[in-house]
């Protein structure tokens, strides 16, 4: 099976207070070959506490892992 080189990236959780009690996540990439960071997924909803965004937006992490792996 032949693979092809994909370009190294840094991927980052970042959460945001959209309003006060409201805590959402955003999941960054920035490609080595590029400048600015795209967005790759983002929360369907806002939580009620910051480790509850984090924790959720970390499981993404981890799902879209799952998926670049397959």
């Amino acid at each position: 099976m032949e693979r092809t080189m994909v370009p190294a990236s840094q991927l980052r959780v970042i959460i945001d207070e959209v309003e006060p009690h409201a805590f959402s996540w955003t999941l960054m990439e920035r490609k080595e070959t590029d400048i600015i960071d795209v967005q790759v997924a983002r929360s369907p909803k806002n939580f009620p506490e910051f480790d509850l965004a984090l924790e959720d937006g970390f499981l993404a992490l981890k799902e879209l892992a799952r998926e670049h792996k397959r």
